[in-house]
């Protein structure tokens, strides 16, 4: 009898072991199929994961993709450690340096692919397409639908229709200068998206709660902050240089800023100044020879630009010229204008 017990114990242990050494197995087999399939290699590799996807779908197609080593070890692994989590929607950045606990993480977080491209403010449709031509999109495509004002695709934004914006030539000065987040966009994404975010901060926002005796139209209003974003090179002058343009649009005097006449002209000035003959071009925009405001927005102003305008200093000023160092000097009469020129002019 104890002979039996004994060999039945040591079929036990016996037994009891193998099974360790299998579990053992197993684990270290499925453990090294989930590390890295070449940690060399960093190439980047884009993946999709669709809206509802399983994850058997998911893991299937990171074998397919070669991001795995092994689709039946991830499964395995995933019904032990992986319940109720799931990988989210969306496209995301990976390579084949990266181990499967690294990239699952990266799904189940939701950590997608980002591309973030800053549109400063003071850009036309013009600079803001040659920025876009040199990350990847299209320079034509992109200042064609800045030009679309009548596509369905924008009829959902209040504004639009609300300010009659279809019935313009472009969307110019309604392109709202930010950070956005360009990948997997399409150039009319990109311009959906300013629009939407011009809606958000101006629309919605400063423009809503303007000066119930303000006196320009909205259109107008983005026209004139166009301006000012482009002549006020320090921040403390913008409701000054505001102010100026206000003073001068109440009396008849044109404006006379030279953004608009480069505006005409299609180029900036630089370091040579503008000639007698340019500010001579025809041309609506051209405040030099027309008064009032021209046409519309040269530029895409911000939201500070158009805080100042909303709530410009009143002053006595009519005219102002810069000191070369970014400020300007304002004076009240043309004499004193022509004299604080002679002045910079002269170093004083």
């Amino acid at each position: 009898m104890k002979k039996v017990f004994k060999r039945v114990l040591i079929l036990f242990i016996l037994s009891d072991l193998i099974l360790v050494a299998l579990c053992f197995y197993g684990y270290n087999y499925v453990y090294s199929n989930l590390q890295y399939k070449n940690a060399q290699d960093k190439t980047k590799i884009f993946f999709n994961v669709s809206s509802g996807e399983p994850l058997v779908t998911t893991l299937r197609k990171l074998e397919d993709k070669k991001l795995i080593k092994d689709y039946n070890s991830a499964r395995v692994y995933s019904m032990f450690s992986l319940k109720g989590k799931y990988a989210k929607p969306g496209k995301y950045e990976l390579s084949k340096s990266m181990n499967f606990f690294e990239i699952f993480n990266k799904l189940s977080s939701g950590d997608v692919y980002r591309v973030y491209l800053t549109i400063p403010e003071g850009y036309s449709i013009k600079k803001i397409a040659n920025r876009l031509s040199k990350n990847g999109f299209s320079l034509e495509k992109y200042k064609t639908e800045s030009f679309n004002t009548k596509s369905e695709k924008y009829d959902s934004i209040p504004f639009i229709s609300e300010e009659k914006i279809y019935e313009k030539e472009s969307f110019e000065g309604y392109l709202f200068p930010d950070t956005y987040d360009v990948a997997d966009s399409k150039e009319s994404d990109i311009v959906e998206k300013q629009l939407l975010r011009f809606q958000e901060v101006i629309y919605n926002g400063v423009w809503k709660k303007r000066p119930s005796n303000w006196h320009l139209s909205f259109h107008e209003t983005a026209t004139l902050a166009s301006i000012v974003e482009l002549e006020a090179q320090k921040p403390e002058e913008r409701d000054i240089i505001a102010g100026v343009f206000i003073n001068r649009l109440k009396q008849g005097i044109p404006l006379g800023s030279d953004p608009t006449v480069e505006y005409a002209l299609g180029w900036h000035q630089g370091d040579k100044g503008l000639s007698f003959a340019d500010i001579k071009v025809k041309s609506p925009y051209n405040t030099y020879m027309n008064a009032g405001l021209p046409p519309g927005p040269i530029a895409n102003a911000g939201l500070e630009v158009f805080k100042a305008v909303l709530n410009y200093k009143d002053t006595k000023y009519l005219y102002f010229v810069a000191r070369g160092d970014g400020s300007h000097v304002f004076t009240s009469t043309y004499p004193e204008h022509l004299a604080a020129q002679s002045r910079i002019v002269n170093g004083k």
